[in-house]
């Protein structure tokens, strides 16, 4: 018997996609990212008939100081 509460009696996926600062390429966005990859096959199979419950894809700043670009503003 399955303990009050759990997720035992369903099935239960979580996913996401983190990117960190120092990624060489600063146009890179994550949520385009998880979209294509919930796209590969493999993927695909495991949320076929799912519901989403909520989702999320995030830029962490990972890389610390040396992360951040030389000049993080610009003229506005």
């Amino acid at each position: 018997m399955a303990a009050r509460g759990s997720t035992a009696a369903r099935q239960l996926v979580s996913l996401g996609f983190v990117t960190g600062l120092d990624y060489p390429d600063p146009r890179l966005d994550p949520q385009h990212v998880l979209q294509d990859f919930k796209q590969h096959p493999f993927i695909a199979s495991l949320l076929a008939g799912g519901k989403m419950i909520r989702y999320g894809a995030k830029s962490l700043p990972y890389g610390g100081w040396w992360a951040i670009r030389p000049s993080p503003a610009t003229d506005g």
